[in-house]
């Protein structure tokens, strides 16, 4: 992936680490549904390697690590 995909695309994203789960929050739908297509393999493979495969669900949905997230949100589980 080029410098200009990663800041693009995966920059934005914010990280959050709960229960054996990473939960990533993208600024919007498009950017999650994107992520998820062209990223979902490459961030299971990293996080499975960085973790020692303690992580074992990887989510991504819209919204910020800060905010509390309604039910109705666009989510998408990368497992």
């Amino acid at each position: 992936y080029t410098a200009q995909q990663f800041n693009t695309w995966l920059r934005p994203l914010q990280a959050e680490e709960k229960d054996n789960q990473l939960i990533l929050y993208a600024p919007n739908k498009f950017v999650m549904e994107w992520v998820e297509k062209n990223f979902h393999s490459r961030i299971k493979e990293f996080v499975s390697q960085l973790t020692q495969n303690r992580i074992t669900l990887i989510t991504i949905c819209v919204g910020n690590k800060n905010i509390i997230i309604p039910q109705e949100t666009p989510k998408s589980e990368l497992s």
